[in-house]
């Protein structure tokens, strides 16, 4: 008989997550919620990359949803999956910032294409501006 079992305390079952955060926690342990919040962070990150931003929304909606219900002070063990975590979505902010100046330039060339056009339709239906060009 154990010592813990003498003083009859009972042993944790093996599905159950340590309490202490412990990274290398049973295989079959429900994912720690600072896990949760890596795995966000990589598809946020992979989604930038692939440039599918308009999914991203709904990943921070649940980062958000989990952060706020972690506890206030992570468990030590945690902290380097927490640096990892932020530089991951450092990162992915960064591409997004990418992809927003990419789209703001697609953007200032089709509204200068449209202009274009409208000038050149009005031109098109004045038969008098047509014939001064010539």
């Amino acid at each position: 008989m154990s010592p813990s079992e003498r003083r009859g305390a009972r042993a944790r079952p093996a599905h159950v997550p340590r309490a202490d955060g412990d990274p290398h926690a049973e295989a079959d342990a429900a994912p720690s919620p600072y896990t949760q919040l890596l795995a966000l962070a990589e598809r946020q990150a992979a989604l930038a990359r692939e440039g599918h931003s308009e999914h991203i929304s709904s990943l921070h909606e649940r980062f958000e949803v989990i952060r706020a219900d972690a506890p206030a002070t992570p468990p030590a063990a945690m902290a380097s999956l927490l640096a990892r975590a932020a530089v991951v979505q450092e990162r992915a902010a960064a591409q997004l910032t990418r992809l927003q100046e990419q789209l703001r330039r697609e953007i200032a060339t089709v509204t200068k294409a449209r202009a274009a056009v409208r000038s050149r339709s009005r031109m098109a239906s004045d038969p008098q501006r047509v014939d001064r060009r010539v």
